[in-house]
């Protein structure tokens, strides 16, 4: 699992990479949301690994949006 913890303006969040049909399919974007939450003890957002769209929080949607994917500090979890 590909995922960064970025703290902006006094907000730290994790941000998760999923499959696509994850985000498109609104029940499951909420259920992974909530899981990834409780996992990492931070507001989750959800990156689309495709075409990047993002779900979560309108606030941490609106700053994802304007940073390039490139800027993300990327981590990998394995297992």
């Amino acid at each position: 699992m590909d995922f960064a913890v970025i703290k902006e303006q006094g907000v730290t969040f994790t941000v998760v990479c999923v499959k696509e049909h994850v985000i498109r399919n609104t029940f499951d974007a909420q259920r992974t949301q909530a899981a990834l939450e409780r996992e990492f003890g931070t507001p989750v957002a959800l990156w689309g690994d495709r075409n990047q769209n993002i779900y979560g929080r309108p606030d941490i949607v609106r700053f994802l949006q304007r940073v390039h994917v490139s800027q993300i500090p990327w981590r990998r979890r394995t297992g």
